[in-house]
């Protein structure tokens, strides 16, 4: 299946053209706290598609301080070659220690921060694959009521995942992933956090299949 994100618009507001109606319809009925921000690039995956671990979440948020790094030129160009699959040092982008100071890493690195204590950074960032279900950014989520054709993009990367033998982990939303990749729910290798609330990867959340995770890591 070919990636739609390439096709992204370079200027906002950052919605594929497949999905221009069904965006714009939902903004019009919902209130500011599940709006979509297309003003901000969407993140529908972040990371590797061919990593060995496979993190699955929701949607990415949204906070007033996101504007800056749209707006930094390192970000901006992190984000899109995420978009693009692009090669880079740090596939999963917010690990990148350039762009520490903004509100993605400042997310990520507490919900990464046992793995990047064992392997480091570098290593996390090239192993791990994130597959948000939902690519458009909101302060919360709120369903559609349809899925949108850029959604079916992320659900062949986690078909993927699956036909590799990846480790998948649900950090969110493990019943709504599987009513859309029905494969999912009798997938051995899918795991979910304990407290989908506070989704760290860490051993407390993923008591059992932690030590898998980190012998994957170090492979």
């Amino acid at each position: 299946m070919d990636n739609p994100w390439r096709q992204l618009p370079e200027q906002p507001p950052y919605v594929l053209p497949s999905d221009v109606g069904a965006v714009a319809s939902f903004n019009r009925r919902v209130n500011d706290d599940h709006r979509l921000h297309t003003d901000k690039l969407p993140e529908p995956f972040l990371g590797d598609p061919a990593a060995p671990i496979v993190l699955l979440n929701l949607n990415p948020g949204f906070k007033e301080s996101d504007h800056l790094f749209v707006a930094d030129p390192c970000g901006r160009a992190l984000q899109l070659g995420n978009l693009r699959h692009a090669p880079t040092a740090y596939p999963f982008y917010h690990l990148d220690p350039r762009i520490a100071d903004f509100g993605g890493a400042k997310w990520w690195k507490p919900r990464l921060g046992a793995l990047i204590r064992l392997v480091g950074a570098e290593i996390v960032a090239n192993r791990i694959l994130c597959v948000e279900f939902f690519p458009y950014s909101s302060r919360s989520y709120r369903e559609m009521g349809r899925i949108l054709d850029s959604q079916r993009y992320g659900f062949h990367l986690v078909e993927r995942a699956i036909d590799r033998r990846a480790l998948i982990v649900a950090m969110r939303s493990r019943k709504l992933w599987c009513a859309h990749v029905p494969r999912l729910a009798t997938y051995e290798r899918l795991h979910a956090c304990s407290n989908w609330r506070q989704p760290y990867i860490s051993p407390g959340n993923l008591p059992t299949v932690f030590p898998l995770i980190e012998r994957i890591l170090r492979e």
